[in-house]
Parts: C-alpha cells; sequence; structure tokens
C-alpha cells in the first residue's frame, strides 16, 4: 500500500515459470549474494534512483522460520526487506520510505 511517507509490499512467490526456491533459506544463497541482488534490482527498477547501496544484512534465526534482513538506501531513500522461504516459496516484505534520509 502506498502513502504519504512510504510504501509496505508483501510477496509470495511460489515458484510459477519454472523458479524453484528449495525447501530453506539457505537453498536461496549467500546472505551477500542476495543482498546484493536485491539492490541491484530495486536499482533498475527505480528510474530517479542514480544510485544503491546495501547498509546491512543479516539471518535472524531466534524463533520459528529463519529469514533474511536486508537495510539498503535506494538513491537516499531508506528501505528494508524481510525474505524467507517457507514450504518452497519464497515469502518477502519490502518497506520504502518516499522521503529522503536524513
Amino acid at each position: 500500500e502506498s502513502g504519504g511517507t512510504g510504501t509496505v509490499r508483501a510477496f509470495v512467490d511460489g515458484g510459477s515459470r519454472g523458479r524453484a526456491f528449495g525447501n530453506s533459506l539457505s537453498d536461496l544463497g549467500p546472505l551477500k549474494a542476495i543482498a546484493d541482488a536485491l539492490v541491484e534490482n530495486e536499482l533498475m527498477n527505480d528510474d530517479a534512483a542514480a544510485d544503491a547501496v546495501v547498509l546491512g544484512a543479516e539471518k535472524v534465526s531466534d524463533r520459528g522460520t529463519p529469514y533474511y534482513v536486508v537495510r539498503y538506501l535506494i538513491g537516499s531513500k531508506p528501505a528494508i526487506t524481510k525474505l524467507t522461504i517457507l514450504q518452497q516459496r519464497l515469502y518477502y516484505i519490502k518497506v520504502k520510505s518516499n522521503r529522503l534520509a536524513s
């Protein structure tokens, strides 16, 4: 949903069109590679952004299903994505600010 200060989007990808995500988060690949690919894709899809950078990435596995959290800037706008694999599906939530980071 879009608002005045940011955008939140939730996705579930069941692996259609030949994509397979595996059975666990480790099947996606190394965290650094996932973070870099995510930010590169965000930059390619934002015509207004001239650059993008990963601020931090971590694997969280305290409770339940483990997940990756990637914090990044697209242009100068902060964003965060949380993603995991569950039942051979990719689940992720993206939160992006519509305002410049201060």
